[in-house]
């Protein structure tokens, strides 16, 4: 059995620190993408300016932390930098995180679902406020010819 050297075991000591504060960085975007949530079902635009830049800081320091964490693998031994040889994939700090970050993607699809369908209703509505033609089929499925309506806005 080999003993690590203390650079080594500084090295161990420094991946867990990035792993505790990227795990701790990861809930806070997960809670950042549920207020955001909690915003658009609300109807809240300032809740939505103030988790926007909340995500954005919590990304960029993410971002920051992944970068540690890379550079502090090159620097362990039989190791590569993007840890291609599976060595820390065990490691249950990096599953925890990895975990967080999965639920973080499926919060942020969700979200941008929401948003697409409120970008599409007020089009929608915009569409028919200024008398534009909307969209319509007939029973058959077949698109009807454009109908133009005076806009609701002049009436």
């Amino acid at each position: 059995m080999t003993v690590p050297s203390p650079s080594q075991a500084n090295n161990r000591i420094r991946l867990e620190r990035i792993a505790d504060d990227s795990i701790g960085q990861a809930h806070s975007l997960e809670q950042a993408l549920q207020n955001e949530r909690y915003a658009l079902e609300t109807r809240d635009t300032p809740a939505l300016g103030a988790t926007a830049e909340a995500k954005r800081e919590i990304v960029a320091r993410l971002e920051a932390l992944e970068s540690q964490w890379q550079s502090a693998m090159a620097d362990l031994p039989g190791v590569s930098p993007a840890g291609d040889d599976g060595s820390h994939d065990d490691d249950p700090r990096r599953q925890q995180f990895m975990t967080v970050v999965a639920r973080c993607k499926d919060l942020n699809q969700t979200n941008g679902a929401i948003i697409r369908l409120r970008r599409q209703q007020l089009k929608d509505t915009l569409r028919i406020v200024s008398g534009s033609t909307t969209e319509t089929y007939d029973p058959s499925g077949v698109e009807a010819a454009p109908v133009s309506r005076p806009a609701l806005a002049r009436i």
